[in-house]
């Protein structure tokens, strides 16, 4: 009966070790689980959220927004000192820098550092949407642009070009160490916002030189670069200004950051950037990539991490939309506020390219007609899809800029779900002769394509089929001049085939999204609504009303005389409909209650900022859910003391009991040394790893192996050894008196 017994007490064990409440992270430390991957960390190379959120927790700005409120203005001057001297033109700003500040490898920052960096990012010319407004703003960057889009910047001529944009330009002048000056083609009124983006993330010239990827390329004149390389090593290594570093990337596995322990603002006392107490008590960041939903939702609600994206299609799993409250306990969620990021639909209004009959055949776009592309729009049942899609995180939009940027306006029209109306542009389309003409040329077949694997844009296609259907055969609808009746189709494709379609013109519909790099209306009107914009290109959109307004937009300082113009411009793509603007999202985030600071603070242009986070909880202890206390001495000595005592109650010869005994030593050794290597094994690849553990429980660890190794075997050998002692000894004589 000995060993069932011990069996079922080591089993006992076993569960009790393996089953407890799984381990919170320490509180110095913060484990986040989300989806995707940045592009790079180089800072004029990626042009991802993620990167951004990354990045921005790495490198600077010469501005930034409010570190501790939705707001996003006014500005907070950052790396400079101030807001910027702007000349009687509009088209100089000079700008104070911060005295002081030492990048992370201790290299000084200064008005050079300001002039190399945006020079470097000129010269690599990523097709981040950032650097391409950026060189259409300063001056002679046009011609950079111009060249680097039409010849490549791998070319000769990009070289030359850019070289002489350098020397010639004064785009960009260091006025001495801490004055710097921009020098605008034009006047362009937001300019101190871009400065705010991505655009000015300032890394260490030093370091960037010292990690080029040639001994050529180690000098200042070259940035440590070539033309147009935008997969160099600061793709994978960091040196900014900012309170963290990047201490590891292992792409869809895990990133980990560092607190930079001499980080200037730590001990600035400067109201607008003064940190809070809590500042820097999150030493380490772990940010976790896990694409499982199921997952990522179990580790947040059992706290082995302190926070997880969470998709609003998923929402209701922790949410309860009537009492507006969390379903779990010790879970936030932060929602409600609008965010900037939009998604509509732009409608083809060039040329169409399609096969019909196994010949390819070029004609009008349908959506050439402003009257179909309204009755999309009144087609369109935009709040099913928020409702259903969204689970109603969501809100329609209502033109280009959307809700809580400068400059939007509530009172331009925006299509509301509505069949009757979507009939009537249906019947005034009709009578378009070229109209009726492209859809008889195509044989009355549109088909709408969407990229696989998106539940989405899948949905937002099918609603588009539904209602075009609803409209044809609605009892009102003109089919006259028809050859014969409509045909909707939806058809999934891949991501490499959409964007052949996309280059070949045979896309009738266009699924797109757009967040802006800067907190301006002009991010959301430049690529959208002017003509020469990326997106209005792409679906054939021009207006030179709207080219007017636009360009007297970002003329004007002042601010009425300004919205007067960005009424226009939104009054009038109302009108033309060349968009359908579907939702706009709110916010939905969520994380364990024990998370505190104000860099939790939605703002719609950062995301959350660990220097200024804390736990509530203190200490670095794990508590009795972990591994180590629930397998410590206590319960090491009672399995000590029960062997053997259980060993020594048989009675059995002395030779047996001996083996018993030393069969059992073996094994519960054997365990020992498992349990201790795989607490090892476990902490040392765990991504917080062993810095982070304490000495205490390090020491706890150890203890367990001296106590298994050790003293567990020589205290049984001292004991038989007594015994056999004892067995050998003569026996006292007895002394009768």
């Amino acid at each position: 009966m000995l060993f069932p017994l011990i069996a079922i007490l080591l089993g006992g064990g076993f569960a009790s070790t393996f089953m407890m409440q799984p381990a919170r992270p320490p509180s110095n430390t913060l484990v986040w689980e989300t989806v995707g991957n940045p592009d790079s960390f180089d800072p004029a190379v990626d042009n991802t959220q993620f990167g951004y959120w990354m990045i921005s927790n790495i490198y600077e700005t010469l501005y930034t927004y409010p570190f501790n409120s939705s707001a996003i203005d006014p500005l907070v001057p950052l790396l400079a000192v101030g807001q910027p001297s702007i000349s009687a033109d509009g088209k100089n700003y000079t700008i104070e820098l911060r005295q002081g500040i030492t990048f992370h490898d201790g290299t000084p920052f200064n008005a050079s550092c300001v002039k190399w960096n945006i020079e470097r990012e000129m010269k690599i010319f990523s097709d981040s949407g950032v650097i391409l407004l950026l060189a259409e703003v300063l001056k002679g960057g046009a011609q950079v642009k111009e060249v680097a889009l039409s010849n490549g910047t791998s070319s000769s001529i990009f070289n030359t070009t850019f070289d002489d944009w350098v020397a010639n330009s004064g785009a960009i002048e260091a006025i001495d160490v801490y004055t710097i000056r921009f020098v605008l083609e034009r006047p362009f009124s937001p300019f101190a916002t871009l400065l705010a983006s991505r655009a000015t993330f300032i890394m260490s010239p030093t370091f960037a030189i010292n990690h080029a990827l040639s001994r050529e390329l180690e000098t200042w004149e070259t940035y440590g670069v070539n033309y147009g390389d935008d997969e160099n090593l600061m793709g994978k290594y960091t040196c900014g200004t900012g309170p963290y570093t990047l201490i590891n990337w292992v792409p869809d596995q895990y990133i980990e950051l560092g607190l930079y322990d001499n980080y200037w603002r730590a001990t600035d006392t400067l109201s607008e950037i003064s940190p809070p107490s809590y500042a820097g008590t999150i030493e380490k960041v772990f940010i976790r990539i896990n694409e499982d939903f199921e997952g990522r939702s179990l580790n947040l609600r059992t706290g082995t991490v302190d926070g997880v994206y969470w998709p609003v299609v998923e929402a209701f799993d922790i949410w309860d939309p009537d009492e507006s409250m969390v379903l779990y306990e010790f879970i936030n969620v932060s929602t409600g506020d609008y965010r900037f990021e939009t998604t509509f639909f732009g409608f083809n209004m060039g040329n169409l390219t399609t096969t019909v009959d196994s010949s390819t055949v070029i004609t009008h776009s349908p959506f050439s007609n402003k009257n179909f592309r309204k009755t999309v729009s009144f087609a369109f049942d935009y709040q099913e899809f928020i409702d259903t899609e969204l689970n109603g995180f969501g809100v329609q939009g209502r033109g280009p800029i959307p809700i809580g940027m400068p400059g939007y306006n509530g009172s331009s029209f925006a299509f509301d779900y509505n069949i009757t109306a979507a009939v009537a542009e249906w019947n005034l389309a009709m009578q378009n002769s070229e109209f009726v003409s492209s859809l008889n040329s195509i044989n009355n077949t549109l088909t709408f394509y969407y990229i696989e694997g998106s539940t989405l844009r899948s949905a937002s296609v099918d609603l588009m089929q539904q209602g075009l259907e609803d409209v044809f055969w609605h009892p009102g609808a003109n089919h006259t001049g028809l050859n014969d009746n409509m045909t909707i189709i939806v058809e999934g494709i891949s991501f490499s085939v959409y964007l052949e379609y996309l280059a070949e013109g045979r896309l009738l519909v266009q699924s797109l999204g757009w967040t802006p790099d800067y907190a301006d209306p002009i991010s959301y009107l430049q690529p959208l609504c002017y003509s020469e914009g990326e997106l209005a290109q792409q679906i054939g959109f021009n207006n030179t009303d709207i080219d007017q307004w636009y360009e007297q937009a970002i003329a004007e300082i002042n601010t009425i005389q300004r919205q007067v113009y960005l009424n226009n411009i939104q009054d009038t793509v109302a009108d033309e409909a060349p968009y359908l603007w579907a939702y706009q999202q709110l916010e939905f985030r969520t994380w364990r209650d024990w998370l505190r600071g104000d860099g939790l603070i939605f703002n719609p242009m950062h995301d959350i900022y660990f220097y200024h986070i804390n736990k509530t909880f203190t200490g670095d202890s794990w508590g009795s859910s972990y591994i180590i206390p629930v397998l410590g001495p206590p319960e090491m000595c009672f399995l000590i003391l029960l062997s053997y005592v259980m060993t020594n109650v048989f009675l059995s010869p002395g030779l047996w009991r001996k083996r018993i005994k030393f069969a059992l030593l073996a094994s519960y050794t054997g365990i020992a040394l498992f349990l201790t290597a795989l607490l090892f094994i476990a902490f040392s690849f765990y991504p917080w790893g062993w810095s982070n553990l304490g000495s205490l429980w390090i020491g706890t660890a150890l203890s367990i192996f001296i106590v298994s190794i050790l003293w567990v075997p020589w205290s049984f050998l001292y004991h038989d050894y007594k015994k056999e002692l004892e067995i050998t000894r003569p026996p006292n004589p007895r002394i009768d008196l």
